[in-house]
Formats: structure tokens, sequence, C-alpha cells
């Protein structure tokens, strides 16, 4: 790249990247196995991949490390921050909840041109059919259940993410957040597996600093299924 802090290159010049991450002494071997058809990646992404590091909103909040004549450091604005420091101004929308969400107020247009690659995205050799998705609450625990089907010619895993998009009406929320996951079997072209997880009610709640408790608001909740934050299969 002739730009380090441009990731474009990754989604015009790259068809594919692997991302084996520290895989020690013996990752090289499992590299050779995926490389070579022998095992189907089935890994995601943890982190959105952005177009440019100084457009995430992390970034303006954190101090430079030049030293004035006083050993003071600097603000991103040249002023005398006295220390290093960061300041957390994203409040709640930090990593894919702040993409997810402008990118829902703005549009396709301003998440396609600042995201390389989603959050939870993961390229496989094959493909997943998503059907028969369910969602209960007991009062406890919100159970999801869906149906997760290899339509393709190789053998692989899927992993399953569910998101959950709240009312919002008078608490403040991202447009989605990631409640659950889960991983298939590995599935043989034309298997299929039902996928069931749950996560506490209470996971739902956000802090009323007002009252000074923590809050479920009332409403209706959608819960999305799908094998990225932008890539959904099914909703309830």
């Amino acid at each position: 790249r002739t730009n380090p802090t441009d990731y474009n290159d990754f989604g015009k010049n790259v068809n594919a990247c692997i991302v084996i991450g520290s895989p020690g002494a013996n990752g090289i071997m499992a590299l050779g196995e995926i490389l070579n058809g022998d095992v189907n990646p089935s890994g995601h992404t943890v982190d959105t991949v952005y177009t440019n590091y100084k457009n995430d909103p992390t970034w303006q909040n954190f101090g430079d490390n030049t030293v004035t004549n006083g050993n003071h450091y600097l603000k991103q604005d040249g002023s005398d921050a006295k220390q290093f420091y960061v300041e957390y101004e994203e409040n709640i929308y930090l990593g894919y909840r702040y993409y997810e969400t402008r990118g829902h107020i703005d549009g396709e247009n301003w998440y396609s041109s600042n995201v390389v690659y989603p959050f939870g995205y993961g390229l496989s050799y094959t493909t997943f059919e998503y059907s028969n998705a369910s969602v209960s609450n007991d009062g406890k625990n919100i159970s999801v259940s869906v149906d997760v089907k290899n339509t393709g010619a190789a053998t692989g895993k899927e992993v399953v993410e569910i998101y959950v998009s709240a009312p919002g009406k008078t608490m403040e929320k991202p447009v989605q957040e990631l409640k659950a996951y889960a991983k298939t079997n590995k599935l043989a072209a034309g298997e299929a597996q039902t996928i069931k997880v749950s996560f506490p009610v209470a996971d739902l709640a956000s802090f009323n600093e007002a009252a000074s408790a923590w809050e479920v608001e009332a409403g209706t909740y959608s819960v999305k299924i799908g094998s990225s934050s932008r890539d959904i299969k099914a909703s309830a």
C-alpha cells in the first residue's frame, strides 16, 4: 500500500485474504491445508475493517505523543494536553456499533465508502442457507432457533450470529448489537443442522443514569440472524 492509512486495497485489488494471527509452530501446516482445500476455513472477523483509521470515531480522541518544550503532550488539534490522554467521546458507538448505526442513518453509500469488510464477515468454500427461524422469551432468557443447510459442494462449518435491534423509544441504542453466536458442526454438502442459542433478557438492558438502574425498555425487539452484521438471513 502506498498509503499506510488506506485499507481500500484489500477490497479493490485482493480477491481474498486469510488472517491467521499468531498460529504457533504448526500453524503453517493448518494454513497449507486451507490453501490446498483440505480444510474449509470458517473463521469470521471480530472487527470492522474500515477504509481509513483516521475516519474512525476513536481516532480524534487520542492524544499525540509529540512532546513540547514543557514535556507536555499535544492534542490532535495541536493544543497542549498536559499529559497523554484518551477521551472516550464515542460513547456506546464503539466498533461495529458506530459503522452500523451511521450506515443506517446516512445510507448504504456512506457505509460502502467507509467499510471494506463488515463485522463478523468471513468467506467459505461453500454456501449456506438459513430457514425456519424462531424466537421465544420465557421472561428470563431469549432463545433463538434456526436451520442451517450446506447448499454448496464442499464440506464446511458456518458461524451463526444473533443481533438484536432495540425499540429505542427513550433510551439511546445502536441500530443493532451482537448478543450471541454459534458455529455449526462440520456439514457435508446437502446436510443441515438446527442451531439453538440463548442469552439472558438482562443482556438487552442499558444503564439509565437518571434512575441509577439497568433497564430493559418496553417495546418490540427485532432479532436478526445472519453470517455477518451486514448479511442478515432471517429475523423475528
